[in-house]
């Protein structure tokens, strides 16, 4: 039943929403994708965590924000509600009153990188306590949070996540949080949720090129009998924000969102000019150039 809700939480919130400590780097902006470098640019510092425990794998990071600016206390505050809430029995909606006073403890920082990866460890042991002596298969969790990209306008910040419980594979995750330029407000929505179908041309295009790249034969006239929506008419916009490149929208559908596992994550682009007809205000703001 522990594993059940360990596994049931990873997969919800991904798509919804001896131990060895490492040490923090700092000074610089450390992230390693695409960013435009300005006077106001976002200066993190690397926290992380790696377990080497035999058979319990746990990789914690964050991309920490710097300074007292408002973009800086904004992505951070962010950034402690998101592991928190991503970490053991609070993914299975069950919060923890010993875990709750635990983390309180546990400071910020560093510290708090060292207590949610240790929390992680047990975890993984409570899950595997049904299991036989002789079991000696990985029990594995990453969590990782990075800056993938940065302008003068806005920052990305990516969230990839992966639980194995000694199964035949892992479960996966990948989403985008959306930071806007000098306040730090979060743009929820990208996309105008009311005009989902008249976004439809644009989404079987771009799902049935990747199907193809793929190697899968498919056309978009029997492109939804190869997709696991039940009877839903429409494909349904990815929960993930888009990743914004260059002058294109990259979308990403996480695993198990619309297809079968084999098809993996699901993803295309789609020009910001082909797409600024469906964005939201919020969107606009940041992507179209008056």
């Amino acid at each position: 039943m522990k594993k059940a809700l360990f596994i049931l939480g990873i997969a919800t919130i991904t798509l919804l929403f001896g131990c060895k400590a490492g040490q923090a780097k700092g000074g610089e902006a450390t992230d390693s994708t695409d960013t435009e470098i300005t006077n106001d640019t976002l200066v993190t510092e690397a926290l992380f965590f790696e377990s080497d425990e035999k058979q319990f794998a746990v990789d914690i990071y964050i991309d920490m924000p710097q300074g007292e600016s408002e973009l800086a206390k904004a992505i951070t505050k962010f950034a402690y509600a998101d592991i928190d809430t991503m970490t053991g029995e609070r993914m299975s909606g069950n919060p923890d009153k010993v875990f709750v006073s635990q983390r309180n403890k546990a400071g910020k920082g560093q510290d708090m990188v060292n207590f949610f990866g240790k929390y992680n460890i047990e975890e993984l042991k409570r899950c595997r306590v049904d299991m036989e002596d002789d079991d000696d298969r990985m029990y594995g969790y990453s969590y990782r949070l990075t800056k993938a990209k940065e302008t003068h306008q806005f920052v990305i910040y990516t969230r990839s996540t992966y639980v194995n419980l000694g199964g035949a594979h892992g479960y996966s995750g990948e989403i985008n949080f959306i930071f806007v330029k000098p306040t730090g407000k979060l743009i929820k929505e990208v996309f105008e949720k009311s005009k989902e179908e008249e976004m439809q041309s644009l989404l079987r295009k771009g799902i049935v090129d990747y199907i193809r790249e793929s190697g899968w034969d498919v056309e978009e006239d029997n492109l939804m009998s190869v997709l696991m929506l039940g009877d839903s008419p429409i494909i349904p916009l990815p929960l993930n924000s888009p990743l914004i490149e260059g002058d294109s929208l990259r979308l990403s559908y996480q695993p198990y969102e619309i297809a079968p596992y084999a098809m993996g994550m699901p993803s295309f682009s789609v020009s910001i000019k082909d797409a600024e007809p469906f964005l939201t205000e919020d969107a606009k703001k940041i992507l179209i150039t008056k």
